[in-house]
């Protein structure tokens, strides 16, 4: 089952439900920290014009060095207009070599 947040979590070689965050509500924002090792994401988003709880994954996979980032603007992250964040599933980069990362 997805989760709401991820607080120091290492990941794993697949996209797996432990972790892959949605959130309860729609976020305009949020906060990916990576700690150690690069990572790979897909990012989950809904509209406004949507029934509740629903969303689709974006198609690009995109891949993250350790940092903190802040999604701050779906359209800088290359997402449609209108576009809301529903969430982020989250895998190793590489293979073996799993990253610590939290979603806030």
């Amino acid at each position: 089952m997805a989760v709401e947040y991820l607080n120091n979590v290492a990941t794993q070689d697949n996209y797996v439900e432990a972790l892959t965050v949605i959130f309860s509500r729609p976020r305009p924002a949020f906060s990916l920290n990576v700690y150690n090792k690069a990572i790979a994401y897909t990012l989950a988003i809904t509209y406004a014009d949507m029934r509740p709880g629903t969303w689709v994954w974006d198609s690009t996979e995109h891949h993250l060095a350790p940092s903190l980032s802040q999604f701050e603007d779906a359209v800088k992250e290359g997402l449609p207009a209108g576009a809301l964040f529903a969430g982020v599933r989250i895998r190793t980069f590489l293979a073996g070599a799993p990253a610590t990362v939290s979603v806030i």
